[in-house]
């Protein structure tokens, strides 16, 4: 199971609100997100710079925000350190968000990675990832921001 972690440098019980962060203007992304790393269930995640503080991101609050199909789009695909090292970085965002079409987001250069259900987020996400996390020959570092308002880790 893919487990979707939010890195933070919060430590208080307020909703998180989304940001427009300088990790948005580097993808070309022009709303606010709540960005994750996603890992298999036991792996570790790291990019520890976003903060110690790690909360999961859960199926319930992706329906939170929206009941329904959402879009998933990868946004950017770059080499690091070394030739066995990628980072992937997606948006995920509901179907039918206002100026989000497919040609729009084809404008943009992401390239559509599918759809997936609120309720079953994190079991769809082990198809719609599999080929991008990391394994036994690539590191790769995969992360997901999510067109939401909040992240409220204590609902």
């Amino acid at each position: 199971m893919v487990l979707l972690i939010h890195r933070t440098h919060y430590w208080g019980r307020d909703p998180i609100e989304a940001t427009l962060s300088r990790q948005n203007q580097q993808v070309n992304v022009d709303f606010p997100l709540i960005w994750t790393q996603a890992v298999r269930d036991g792996d570790k995640s790291c990019c520890y710079g976003f903060g110690p503080r790690r909360l999961e991101l859960e199926n319930a609050d992706v329906c939170r925000e929206h009941l329904g199909t959402w879009h998933l789009y990868l946004v950017e695909e770059v080499q690091g350190n070394s030739e066995d090292h990628y980072f992937f970085n997606f948006v995920a965002f509901p179907k039918g968000s206002y100026g989000l079409g497919k040609a729009a987001c084809s404008r943009k250069g992401w390239k559509f990675a599918g759809s997936f259900s609120a309720t079953d987020t994190k079991s769809d996400f082990d198809h719609l990832l599999q080929g991008f996390m990391s394994n036994a020959t690539e590191h790769n570092h995969t992360h997901v921001g999510f067109k939401m308002e909040t992240f409220d880790p204590y609902i």
